[in-house]
């Protein structure tokens, strides 16, 4: 029987393949090595990405509350340039004039009001760009913030208008390298800026300037004739002969001329409110209230909320009135007449002599003036104004007429020629005198008789 001789040899790597094997093992350690170490994140990493995700929420929450930035209809004060005054805790946030510093210290107060803050808030006119000034405020974390005074209408000391820029130092302006990412020196940097929106968005990019709104406003004016039928749409602004009216402005009404030229009417302040006049031309009457009632010029109050804002203003027409009088004369014409007339708004007056001069109105009086004595208070007269002449009727035979006439108080009176009598007539007198009002229709009932 034979045996198989077992051999007595033991396999080994040899010196050549183990040099092989660390060799690749270093190469891949340096490979790999560096990739594991930047996939760790730095402290400075770790409280960046926190303080970005902060900043986002609180800025949010700022913008969205109704009790620090109330919602309005003005344009020129949505989310954070709303700087008016807020009372949050008892304390006072903003207000005060245009350009007071509560109103610049609105935001930086109210932001640092949702953190935890060590020490004072200093909301100062800083450029955070300067890497000297001091930061408005520590939190417990150590990282130290630079927020300065802002209105979100800013383009001085590095600031975009419709943002605020910050700057934030995660370990501190006194601790570390002070170094800013996307900087080629900077191996761990430390120091971060935000640009925040007004309406809450944050950005680490450099943000475009929000373009300056042009305010107008533009009197779109609508003229119509007595009846109320439109007659021509109106430029408001531009001058000429064939004006109904034109509409005038005016900066806070309050103060200032008024301006037509057109350029008045541009580039307006939507913080501002402006006061718009009508001035119709005669025998118009604008639909803004006016100041008195004998005053033809209308007013308006106007605030721009819009890039551009149209205002309604209307021309009318007023409605004038004719009065008719038939007079039967003795040869059946009109030369019976001395005198055709009437007068309007009669008045009775106090001369007070002695005692200051007063007037009062009074109902239709008489038809000629009167003096008499005023029993030691001075003297009292009848004075009726506009004596206007009837003139004969186009086309009725023994009629007399006035037309376009304003609405109003009127006396109508005839005289007849010397030898003539007037039928009916005023008693103890040989005239005719009749009291009418003019508003709502034609007067054309009248008629008077003269006689031998």
């Amino acid at each position: 029987m034979f045996w198989e001789k077992k051999s007595s040899m033991k396999h080994a790597f040899t010196m050549a393949e183990v040099l092989i094997t660390i060799g690749i093992i270093g190469l891949l350690a340096a490979i790999t090595m560096p990739m594991v170490t930047r996939s760790i994140p730095t402290k400075e990493e770790e409280l960046h990405k926190k303080m970005s995700y902060l900043i986002e929420q609180i800025a949010g929450q700022l913008a969205n509350n109704e009790a620090y930035y109330p919602r309005t209809n003005d344009i020129a004060k949505t989310g954070f340039q709303n700087t008016d005054e807020v009372t949050v805790d008892g304390v006072k946030y903003g207000g005060g004039t245009a350009s007071s510093i509560a109103r610049k210290q609105k935001f930086c107060m109210l932001f640092a009001r949702q953190m935890n803050t060590m020490g004072p808030v200093v909301c100062s006119n800083m450029n955070v760009n300067s890497k000297t000034t001091s930061p408005s405020f520590k939190t417990s974390d150590g990282v130290d913030w630079w927020i300065p005074q802002t209105t979100f209408k800013e383009t001085t000391n590095g600031q975009v208008k419709g943002f605020v820029k910050i700057k934030i130092d995660v370990n501190g302006y006194n601790n570390g390298g002070n170094c800013m990412v996307k900087s080629n020196t900077c191996r761990k940097p430390d120091t971060f800026y935000y640009y925040i929106k007004s309406n809450g968005a944050v950005t680490l990019n450099n943000p475009t300037a929000v373009a300056d709104r042009t305010y107008q406003i533009v009197p779109n004016i609508v003229t119509r004739d007595a009846d109320g039928n439109i007659l021509s749409q109106v430029d408001g602004v531009a001058s000429g002969s064939n004006r109904i009216g034109i509409a005038e402005i005016r900066a806070n009404g309050t103060y200032g001329s008024f301006s037509t030229a057109a350029a008045s009417f541009n580039n307006l302040d939507s913080t501002k409110n402006y006061m718009l006049r009508a001035q119709p031309t005669t025998n118009y009457l604008s639909n803004w209230s006016t100041k008195n009632s004998s005053e033809t010029y209308g007013y308006k109050k106007v605030r721009p909320i819009k890039t551009k804002t149209e205002v309604p203003v209307e021309f009318k027409q007023i409605k004038k009135y004719c009065i008719q009088l038939k007079v039967d004369c003795p040869s059946g014409g009109t030369s019976c007449l001395a005198s055709k007339q009437f007068r309007y708004n009669c008045q009775y007056i106090d001369v007070g002599l002695g005692n200051g001069d007063y007037s009062r109105p009074s109902a239709n009086l008489d038809n000629y003036d009167y003096e008499a004595p005023g029993n030691g208070k001075g003297r009292y007269r009848y004075q009726c104004s506009s004596i206007t002449t009837l003139s004969q009727h186009p086309t009725k035979t023994n009629y007399l007429q006035r037309c376009n006439l304003d609405p109003g108080d009127y006396m109508i009176y005839v005289t007849p020629t010397s030898g003539l009598k007037v039928f009916p007539s005023i008693t103890g007198h040989n005239y005719y005198q009749q009291n009418v009002r003019l508003g709502t229709k034609d007067l054309e009932d009248f008629e008077v008789e003269v006689r031998y």
